[in-house]
């Protein structure tokens, strides 16, 4: 799949060796929302979102800060329990580029571990 890059990805899907290898992305460390939101700002990009450390959410946003703010407000609003976190990518490609990468995480996931990240709200 072409991303855009300069150069091709050096993986096949749908099993990748590693995750960073997929769309050539370099991710964060786990912050907080609050956090993340503060250090993305207008950014676009991937993320990923886990509750109790368990990989809930993987989504994509053209304004990162804004759209992480989003979902802060819904995890507020239905009382996720347990701790959120989120890992985030900076991705300056368009939004058709960023929806490829995240299909791809999607399936390095379920090929990976058993299950379907589906971003469907499991709070």
């Amino acid at each position: 799949m072409n991303y855009g890059f300069q150069r091709k990805p050096a993986y096949a899907m749908p099993v990748a060796a590693r995750e960073s290898e997929i769309g050539g992305l370099s991710w964060s460390t786990r912050r907080t929302l609050k956090d993340a939101i503060r250090l993305t700002g207008g950014r676009s990009g991937l993320y990923k979102i886990y509750q109790n450390r368990r990989l809930t959410y993987i989504g994509e946003a053209a304004n990162l800060g804004k759209r992480l703010g989003q979902h802060r407000l819904c995890i507020r609003r239905f009382r996720a329990p347990g701790p959120v976190s989120v890992k985030y990518a900076y991705f300056g490609g368009t939004q058709t580029a960023r929806r490829a990468v995240e299909k791809d995480l999607r399936a390095y996931y379920r090929n990976r571990g058993g299950f379907d990240i589906t971003n469907i709200r499991e709070f």
